[in-house]
């Protein structure tokens, strides 16, 4: 208790909503690059995957 950068539960939730708006960018980045896969299997695969990314940013939310 009290070691690392997260000292207080108010660092923890800092730091969930610090993950929040780079899980979103992530998202975001990973998008444009998907539509560039010329394999259509692998792109669908990555799709779904990725459309998880904004639900568990909601969770932490």
């Amino acid at each position: 208790r009290g070691e690392g950068t997260l000292r207080t539960t108010q660092d923890l939730f800092t730091q969930a909503y610090y993950f929040v708006e780079e899980g979103s960018r992530l998202a975001s980045i990973v998008r444009e690059f998907v539509n560039q896969i010329p394999n259509k299997t692998i792109r669908q695969e990555i799709l779904i995957q990725l459309d998880q990314i904004p639900l568990m940013c909601h969770q932490l939310k």
